[in-house]
C-alpha cells in the first residue's frame, strides 16, 4: 500500500509572529520587513518542513512601497548572532508587510528573493495589516527554482511540563464514544461496529443513514445490485 507523505509546510513560532504583527501595525501604511532564524524538521534524513524560529528587526528605510534594509545593519546582526553562538548560515527567511494591500509578490519583491541567493534555499513571506499570509520557497542550487504559495502555520510551543498537565486534563475530561462524521452541517456520533454483520444490522434498522453505512463500510449499498 503506497504510503501518503505528510504535507511540506513552514512554521512560525507564535511570540515570534506576534511581534512582527506588532511591527507591522506600528509602521502603518508604509511597508516594514525582518529576517528570520530558519530550523529544518526532520523526518529521520528528510526535511518536512521549516520553523521560522525567531524574527529580527534591523535598520532599515520604508515606505508605501518598499523596505530597504541597511546592509552594515544585517552585518551587525550577523556578528550578533556569532556572538550569541547562534548559526548564522540559519538567516534564511526574508518577510514584509503589504501594509494594507494584498499579500502578493510584486517585481521588486521577486528582484529581493533572487538577491537571496545564499546557495541553499531561503523563505520568503509577505503578510499585512489583516493577517494573510503568502510564503514562497527559493532553491538556488543546482539552480533557481521557487515554490509558491507553501502552507504555513502558527507554532505554539509548550514546555514539557504543560505538555503533561494538558494531556492529563484532557484525558481526565474528554471521553471518546466512536467515529464523528459530518453530515448536513450537523456532526453526528456514530458507534464503533465490530462486524460488516453489525454494520448492516444497524442500517436495516435506521440507526446509520446510507451515507454513514458507505462511509464506514467503504462502499456503496448499490455494488449488490
Amino acid at each position: 500500500m503506497k504510503q501518503l507523505q505528510p504535507e511540506f509546510a513552514v512554521y512560525i513560532d507564535a511570540k515570534a509572529w506576534a511581534k512582527f504583527q506588532y511591527w507591522v501595525n506600528i509602521a502603518g501604511n508604509d511597508e516594514v520587513s525582518a529576517l528570520g532564524l530558519v530550523d529544518e524538521v526532520k523526518d529521520n534524513d528528510k526535511i518536512t518542513g521549516l520553523l521560522i524560529s525567531e524574527i529580527y528587526l534591523v535598520e532599515q528605510t520604508v515606505n508605501g512601497a518598499e523596505t530597504t534594509l541597511d546592509d552594515k545593519a544585517v552585518a551587525n546582526l550577523m556578528i550578533q548572532l556569532a556572538a550569541e553562538g547562534i548559526d548564522g548560515s540559519r538567516l534564511k527567511c526574508w518577510i514584509h508587510s503589504h501594509a494594507g494591500m494584498k499579500a502578493f509578490w510584486s517585481t521588486t519583491d521577486d528582484e529581493c528573493c533572487a538577491m537571496l541567493a545564499n546557495g541553499s534555499y531561503s523563505v520568503s513571506i509577505v503578510t499585512n495589516f489583516r493577517g494573510d499570509m503568502l510564503t514562497r520557497l527559493d532553491v538556488y542550487h543546482p539552480c533557481h527554482i521557487t515554490l509558491d504559495k507553501v502552507p504555513t502555520h502558527i507554532h505554539y510551543q509548550c514546555s514539557k511540563e504543560l505538555e503533561e498537565l494538558y494531556t492529563a486534563e484532557f484525558e481526565s475530561k474528554v471521553k471518546r464514544t466512536g467515529m464523528v462524521v459530518k453530515q448536513k452541517d450537523r456532526f453526528v456520533p456514530i458507534p464503533d461496529f465490530n462486524s460488516e454483520e453489525e454494520l448492516e444490522r444497524a442500517f436495516e434498522q435506521g440507526y446509520i443513514n446510507m451515507h454513514e453505512y458507505e462511509q464506514l463500510s467503504g462502499h456503496s449499498i448499490f455494488d449488490d445490485y
